[in-house]
């Protein structure tokens, strides 16, 4: 038992050196990369529903659709834009871990995360086919991250970045709609007793507003786009 406390306690311990934090959070994001691209992947590059997003179809929403455009127009191949998610994702994970380590999160529960997301195989492989799985995979991350800083800090900026995250993610799969929802409800419980109604009244109308436009515009860019 003690010897098993000796291997478990420098995964205790709190990075705390800012130069420390970054080079974990270089390296996972690198690391990942890597993995996930080696990694056997289980789902192919266009499955029935990639084909609507490449056609532009009236019943997706525009969001992923134009990301392919600009992708393609820029001369990358369909293989080439799954690496690019795959980027994204690193990158943007990469960016998590660093803000768990900057908030305390102990080294252990860091790197417990970090396996649970490589160890995944079948989130790795969505990066590798044309759905929009993989940016939807990397807006929930970024929108952990701002929630993190919102709670920490309990700045507007970071409340603002998180419900647009929140609604970009919404209008690309509606089903996010729910996250919405939950940033309410977190804002309602960290300012419980420090605001007033109708400071709260304000940032649930922020909340349900933004994702409302983004889809609302998203319908009307598919409607001009179809003319």
């Amino acid at each position: 038992m003690g010897e098993l406390v000796k291997y478990i306690m420098p995964f205790l311990y709190i990075v705390e050196d800012k130069k420390t934090q970054i080079s974990i959070a270089i390296g996972a994001s690198v690391l990942y990369f890597i993995v996930a691209f080696i990694t056997p992947h289980f789902i192919p590059l266009l499955e029935p529903d990639s084909y609507s997003y490449l056609d532009f179809s009236p019943i997706r929403t525009a969001f992923y659709p134009i990301f392919l455009d600009i992708m393609q127009a820029i001369g990358l191949s369909l293989n080439a834009i799954t690496i690019v998610q795959l980027a994204v994702f690193s990158i943007i994970l990469g960016w998590l871990i660093f803000h768990l380590m900057l908030f305390g999160l102990p080294l252990l529960l860091v790197v417990g995360f970090y396996l649970g997301m490589v160890g995944n195989i079948y989130l790795t492989a969505y990066h590798f086919s044309i759905l929009t799985e993989s940016i939807s995979f990397s807006l929930v991350l970024l929108l952990m991250i701002y929630l993190l800083r919102f709670i920490h800090h309990k700045k507007t900026t970071d409340f603002l970045m998180m419900t647009i995250f929140a609604a970009i993610a919404t209008a690309i799969k509606p089903a996010f709609l729910p996250f919405c929802v939950g940033i309410l409800i977190t804002n309602f419980l960290l300012k419980a007793g420090k605001t007033n109604w109708k400071i709260s009244l304000k940032t649930a109308f922020l909340v349900g507003l933004l994702p409302i436009i983004f889809i609302i515009g998203d319908n009307v860019f598919c409607n001009i786009s179809l003319l």
